[in-house]
């Protein structure tokens, strides 16, 4: 519970995130995590392997789901399953500029990672008023 900052906080990760599945890198067997909150209408299927973060995100709210992503990720990179190991192939979706409520991303490091939940959650809170 170290990293959390309440028991509720704790069991809350423990019901909304899931092993999926798995893939090697560098010999290490890793998991592929999907994240359904409690709070917000999304999800996200989520790998790391050493030297990026793949990022599977599905918005399911009615007002709009857009980010001031900076240079957080490449909007127009599309990536194959192929580099979405572990992810099943249905949830591989084409660039957040073709579709902000659907889309896979390659995140570079583990604060890119954090910063993109961390954008996530402030727009869920704000009810979509925040970019």
């Amino acid at each position: 519970m170290a990293l959390s900052a309440s028991q509720a906080e704790y069991d809350d990760i423990q019901t909304n995130m899931q092993v999926i599945g798995s893939h090697r890198s560098q010999s290490v067997s890793l998991p592929v995590v999907k994240i359904v909150p409690a709070v917000g209408n999304w999800s996200a299927i989520v790998r790391g392997n050493f030297r990026d973060w793949k990022v599977s995100f599905e918005w399911r709210e009615k007002f709009p789901f857009t980010l001031d992503t900076g240079r957080l990720f490449d909007l127009h990179a599309k990536y194959s399953s192929v580099y979405c190991e572990g992810f099943p192939a249905a949830n591989v979706y084409g660039p957040y500029i073709e579709n902000p409520h659907k889309f896979t991303a390659e995140l570079y490091d583990d604060v890119s990672l954090y910063t993109f939940f961390f954008m996530v959650d402030r727009h869920v809170r704000s009810g979509g008023a925040l970019r």
